[in-house]
């Protein structure tokens, strides 16, 4: 090996000599950038630069990754980084932000409304494919669909429906956790989007819906809960995330069962009018909450 010294007055000067670092600075681009976080053994939390969230779990015959984010880093490239197991995906909600390029693997787990509306119409969710891209294996899912990973590694499929008509989170008790997407919320609150017309109708059923799994959420209080979007203080909004990167932010909010029960209470305040619709109206982004939950609505 050759080596050459480098008198110290003139190192920078000699790093940047030929231009090669200044040219990959200037290339580096954040939304092509993904952190990975080890949680622990055979775990791990993905975020992109939008801080969409996802994770990737290993058993013994093969892996899943729990939603896909919207960065346009190469993804699969990543995930084959982390584990040398064939990787499959679940995805919590039709967004963008969560499944992104799943035209990029092979196999896809999806509520089985979903897949339906797909195969009835395959631009109904067009924006998440690549350009070009065509949709991979769709396997459909519902409550109680369970997703096996090999080695008694199991993920479970429980419906909440609400921030999308057909949410699902997905349960893993070998590691203790459970994936909850936007179901319940991430960040500040849980976005609705529904005609406005529909508002009321929404509420009726996510209602109904938290009600269906809060008997289950019992049963989970003891687990990690873990959101669509990992800087709760964020909550996609920019101000937000700015402040806890910076070390500012004195949001602190992480999902829990008070959440799903808090949420029930605001579910029914605004449909009695305790919160009226002009509340609601009356504030920015649309918003209303009780407790540790909150929602606000965007009207399409």
């Amino acid at each position: 090996m050759e080596r050459t010294e480098i008198n110290p007055e003139n190192a920078w000067k000699n790093v940047f000599a030929d231009g090669e670092i200044v040219r990959w600075l200037l290339k580096q681009d954040r939304r092509t950038q993904l952190e990975v976080t080890w949680i622990k053994p055979g775990f791990w939390r993905i975020d992109d630069y939008f801080t969409a969230t996802c994770y990737l779990i290993e058993g013994r015959d093969k892996a899943l990754l729990i939603d896909t984010g919207m960065g346009e880093g190469d993804l699969l490239d990543t995930v084959k980084k982390l584990t040398r197991l064939p990787v499959e995906v679940a995805i919590t909600h039709p967004h963008r932000d969560h499944m992104f390029r799943i035209d990029r693997f092979e196999k896809v787990y999806l509520h089985k409304n979903d897949v339906e509306k797909i195969r009835e119409d395959e631009n109904c969710f067009a924006a998440a494919l690549s350009d070009g891209g065509k949709y991979p294996q769709l396997v459909p899912i519902d409550e109680g669909s369970v997703i096996d990973l090999g080695g008694g590694v199991t993920v479970d499929v429980l419906n909440l429906g609400g921030h999308t008509e057909n949410s699902v989170v997905f349960a893993c008790a070998h590691y203790k956790a459970l994936f909850t997407g936007d179901a319940i919320g991430s960040g500040y609150i849980v976005l609705m989007i529904c005609p406005e017309k529909d508002m009321y109708k929404v509420l009726e059923s996510y209602k109904k819906n938290l009600e269906c799994f809060l008997p289950r959420a019992e049963a989970l209080r003891d687990y990690a809960w873990f959101g669509g979007h990992s800087i709760q203080e964020n909550g996609c909004d920019e101000q937000h995330q700015q402040d806890y990167l910076a070390g500012r932010s004195v949001y602190y909010n992480p999902l829990r069962l008070e959440i799903v029960q808090d949420m029930v209470v605001l579910c029914e305040k605004l449909i009695t009018g305790e919160i009226s619709k002009a509340d609601v109206m009356s504030t920015d982004e649309h918003y209303c909450n009780y407790g540790s939950a909150g929602m606000y609505f965007r009207f399409i």
